[in-house]
């Protein structure tokens, strides 16, 4: 189901596929969306709210998303992925993003 939610205390990746690049966005960075090398799909294994122990296979956006959080747990922040030149014109684009959105909404063209 894509509506997946897990709790998970100690998070660890088991194994993992092959690496592709996919679209990356974080609400810390408002606008910026990056293209990240993350794994295919992963075997992880992490304790539930339960305490037990579980071992689980996610794939593509799941996986993703898990390894983005996991990010955040060990204080690596998604940026840190990208050459220095793509983040600063990918950051320049969000700028511009940003701004657009800003003043739409100024201008009474909000989207809901």
């Amino acid at each position: 189901s894509s509506d997946l939610q897990l709790v998970c205390i100690n998070p660890k990746v088991l194994s993992q596929g092959e690496m592709v690049k996919d679209k990356e966005g974080c609400l810390s960075f408002p606008g910026l969306f990056l293209n990240v090398e993350r794994p295919q799909w992963i075997e992880v294994e992490f304790t539930d709210e339960f305490g037990k122990v579980n071992n689980t296979r996610l794939e593509g956006l799941s996986a993703r998303c898990f390894l983005h959080e996991l990010d955040h747990l060990d204080g690596i922040r998604y940026t840190s992925y990208i050459k220095p030149l793509a983040l600063k014109m990918a950051r320049q684009r969000a700028s511009k993003l940003v701004k657009k959105i800003v003043r739409g909404h100024k201008n009474g063209k909000a989207r809901n």
